[in-house]
């Protein structure tokens, strides 16, 4: 049994404090956005001394002849400061400064550095717009950028060092300021270096190469059939049934064993394989006797969740804040403390023994040492683990703390103490890694990955504990969530992500939910959630045994379910676990033909439509014509070089709006084009098409364009959707508006076609499954929309039947309308453009929409799909 003890000599405290003095490298040639970092001049003019007294100092420093003495110090937040206008919004910066206390405050263990960056913002917030910042008005936003939470001054020079993402809204410039040692206490400053750290332009795709390699592996699955038995009659359905990675959510306990609360309880299971039950916390216990403690709601949910087969995180035995810690607690004497924590850590995991996977063993410690402070031992946190570790060997031990992978703050500091907590035999197992994002901080995944691979580097296992982000923008804010969530599941230190909530109606910050309402419906960022980890990160496959299986089938880990069907009727079912290693899979298909009942998950997002990146490309706002009445031509590029990405545009002529761009094989081959683009440049709008692979033949650009009066044109694009067969990106017109032409692109040609929402206020366009298994080469659809606004404008769609034929398919405008758009949808892809051709003689337009040549009849199922309009005024 370990008893925690009470020792305060200077030899553990630095022991506990060591700090590495080299963590991450500087790149050569990075530059410096501070003016006389090394202090070799003086501070006059580039440092912001006010305060304290500050002096070059020659008797102790790094380098060259001085470093910068800050004594005199009055307030605890006085130090040396320095403003920069260097600094871009959304951009990456790192901090290096070296830092040497000169004297301790005795009635203290350790003293805390930080550094903080103060930005001068140009816009205020209110609501959901930003208002232009005028007169006399000030926007400020302070960021920690770096953070030492145990220093003292036998440690000598200590590096302070840390990272922060910019914030995403405008500001005139920054000012660096060193802060955190209480007043009285001396210190030197040398060596200070801010740096940016540009982001990787290609990170999605690098993601997709990460994913593959770390959460995937192969399965060799092998069947034999009985004699008997027709193999034409079989098929094998081989599905993820759950993942391997942690996907989880904090949850409230009352609603896992409240009567009305069933809806959000299937919910939950389906979403997700993990929760954090924070209920556990001492703060949460009913009991008036700190020696008779109530847990009975937080068991009551663990039960529950046992039964449903998720694993749970246990949140927390202590949490060293003092605001966090029961008054109770507080107010039990020093003396006392070491029987009650002892009593308190063997009550709470003979609790939970064998019931939860993780126990969050101390919280927050670098933002709060109460305990440590009050009974002045620098080991009672590592006491109460080596506590914790006999009591249930097979329970995970975790540190949890924030600022160490959401910003970069406290990384360098969580990994020096998982270090330190491995060297005292702890028995820790993980670190537990908060993801709160501060409000207007963009998550990016070249800072992820950088704080990540620091955190691996102790070798413990790293859960994201408390992933939440804000921004009133619904949209913004599911693409933020989005880029994090690929940037967590591609890190191969990661094994799993808790969101800190996902029901808006129980949530304290009410701008990160996933759900909301009473009847629970998905926002924007609960539909990302639910088609990242259930869609596109999921395996589903079907073999009919008329045809060989593949030796080798590259699926995510996890735990599968495979599901024999003879004649479409499910007669047998499987299962195995796919881990890190090649997995062989045999099969011994029964002669049964009993139907066995198969339970299908419910699918609470059926279709996967994003509108990611949704913005303006440019507007045009005037015609030439002073008639009411739509008059459109076609105007036609060139053919494009054969190349693959060759490109080739084609314009309106003067005092005409482009209503529509598409594009179409010269060849009318399929899956040889990458679809349009629409740009705008200085009022002049272009339609671009781009050429795929497949064909020596180029692609030409198709416009339509238009006269009327008072026709006004906003382009607007939005994507990509996500990269699997099926998705789509929804470019959403302004109010007031309507989408006169639609149009697609996919970096690998792979297009299921554009077309407008029923409800005519959006445009669609609609990927189509990966053309390689090579994770790089995976993209998603673009979606352009011309919306469009005229007095009594009314629009719709005309689509022409689905036709299994290769060729063109044709489809007009209802007579008094006018053909403003044309495109070509396929569900089963094989399409090679669509353009609009108007008969000289009739004056009648024609979508017509190209099956490829190069496919067997009957492959494809093609539509023609117009857009018609009028105006009523005409």
């Amino acid at each position: 049994m370990h008893h925690i003890t009470q020792t305060t000599t200077a030899t553990t405290m630095l022991l506990l404090a060591v700090v590495l003095m080299v963590p991450w490298q500087i790149t050569e040639g990075v530059e410096n956005l501070l003016l006389n970092p090394s202090f070799e001049d003086t501070p006059a003019g580039t440092w912001n001394t006010k305060g304290f007294r500050a002096e070059q100092y020659a008797d102790d420093k790094l380098d060259g002849r001085y470093s910068l003495r800050c004594s005199e110090r009055k307030k605890k937040l006085v130090g040396p400061s320095q403003y920069t206008t260097g600094l871009r919004m959304g951009s990456g910066y790192e901090l290096r400064a070296y830092v040497k206390l000169l004297n301790d405050n005795p009635d203290k263990l350790w003293q805390q550095l930080k550094a903080v960056v103060r930005f001068d913002f140009t816009v205020k917030v209110e609501g959901n717009t930003l208002r232009p910042i005028s007169g006399i008005e000030t926007a400020q936003g302070a960021y920690i950028i770096a953070w030492r939470a145990f220093v003292r001054s036998e440690q000598g020079w200590v590096l302070l060092t840390g990272n922060i993402n910019a914030p995403m809204l405008p500001f005139s410039g920054a000012e660096l300021a060193i802060r955190g040692p209480d007043e009285g206490i001396d210190f030197l400053l040398d060596n200070v270096t801010l740096y940016e750290i540009p982001e990787r332009s290609d990170w999605l795709t690098a993601s997709h190469a990460m994913i593959d390699e770390h959460r995937k592996s192969d399965i060799n699955l092998r069947v034999t059939v009985p004699a008997g038995v027709n193999p034409a009659d079989v098929d094998v359905q081989l599905e993820l049934k759950n993942h391997l990675f942690g996907f989880g959510s904090k949850v409230e306990d009352k609603l896992l064993y409240r009567k009305k609360t069933q809806h959000f309880r299937d919910m939950f299971f389906n979403l997700f394989n993990w929760a954090t039950i924070g209920s556990f916390k001492w703060r949460f216990d009913k009991s008036r006797d700190l020696y008779s403690p109530d847990f009975s709601n937080a068991e009551e949910a663990l039960d529950v969740l046992n039964e449903h087969g998720i694993k749970v995180r246990a949140h927390s035995i202590v949490w060293g804040v003092q605001k966090n810690i029961p008054d109770k607690v507080v107010a039990t004497p020093p003396e006392e403390l070491p029987r009650l924590l002892k009593f308190h850590t063997e009550y709470m995991v003979n609790l939970t023994r064998g019931k939860v996977e993780h126990w969050d063993v101390q919280n927050e410690f670098l933002h709060g040492h109460w305990y440590e402070e009050t009974m002045k031992d620098p080991h009672v946190s590592e006491n109460i683990f080596k506590m914790a570790r006999p009591l249930d060997p097979k329970v995970k031990l975790y540190l949890n703390d924030f600022t160490a992978v959401n910003s970069g703050a406290n990384t360098e500091d969580f990994h020096d103490m998982g270090v330190r907590f491995i060297k005292a035999n702890t028995g820790i197992q993980g670190l537990g890694v908060q993801g709160h994002v501060k409000e207007f901080i963009k998550p990016t995944s070249t800072m992820i990955w950088r704080r990540l691979d620091r955190l691996a580097e102790t070798g413990l296992e790293i859960f994201l504990t408390e992933f939440d982000i804000g921004w009133r923008d619904d949209v913004v804010r599911a693409d933020w969530f989005e880029d994090a969530m690929r940037a967590y599941f591609a890190h191969p230190g990661l094994s799993g992500v808790i969101l800190w909530g996902f029901w808006k109606d129980w949530q304290t910050y009410q701008d990160k939910y996933l759900v909301y309402g009473k009847d629970m419906k998905f926002a924007e960022q609960g539909q990302r959630f639910v088609c990242l980890t259930q869609k596109e990160w999921t395996t589903r496959k079907t073999f009919n045994l008329r045809d060989p299986i593949p030796p080798s089938v590259r699926g995510f880990r996890g735990d599968y379910e495979v599901i024999i069907r003879k004649r479409g009727i499910p007669v047998q079912r499987e299962t195995f676990t796919l881990g890190k290693e090649t997995t062989v899979v045999d099969i011994r298909v029964t002669d049964s033909n009993v139907p066995i009942a198969v339970q299908d998950k419910h699918d609470y997002v059926p279709q996967c439509i994003s509108h990611r990146d949704q913005k303006s490309v440019g507007t045009v706002n005037s015609s030439l014509s002073q008639s009411a009445e739509f008059t459109c031509s076609d105007r036609m590029s060139p053919t494009s070089g054969s190349f693959n990405g060759a490109e080739v545009s084609v314009t309106c002529e003067a005092g005409e709006i482009m209503t529509s761009c598409s594009s179409f094989h010269a060849g009318h081959s399929s899956g040889t084009r990458r679809g349009e683009r629409i740009t705008v440049e200085d009022g002049v709008v272009t339609c671009t098409a781009i050429k795929g692979t497949g064909s020596p033949e180029g692609v030409r650009a198709s416009a339509r364009c238009c006269r009327a009066s008072e026709l006004k044109c906003d382009y607007r694009q939005a994507g990509p959707s996500s990269p699997m067969d099926g998705a789509m990106a929804e470019s959403t017109c302004p109010p007031g508006h309507m989408p006169l032409g639609c149009s697609i692109f996919n970096q690998y040609s792979v297009l299921e076609g554009a077309f407008p929402n029923q409800d005519m206020t959006s445009c669609l366009a609609q990927s189509g499954p990966p053309l390689s298994e090579d994770p790089a080469l995976k993209s998603g659809a673009v979606s352009y929309a011309a919306c469009c606004s005229k007095p009594g404008l009314q629009c719709r769609q005309v689509a022409s039947s689905q036709q299994p034929i290769r060729g063109v398919i044709n489809v007009t405008c209802p007579l008094g309308d006018v053909m403003t758009g044309c495109n070509v949808m396929g569900e089963e892809g094989g399409l090679a453009g669509a353009h609009i051709d108007t008969d000289q003689s009739s004056g009648v337009s024609h979508c017509r929409a190209f099956v490829g040549n190069d496919l067997p009849d009957g492959e494809a199922k093609v539509s023609a799909v117009a857009i018609c309009c009028n105006s009523s005024s005409s």
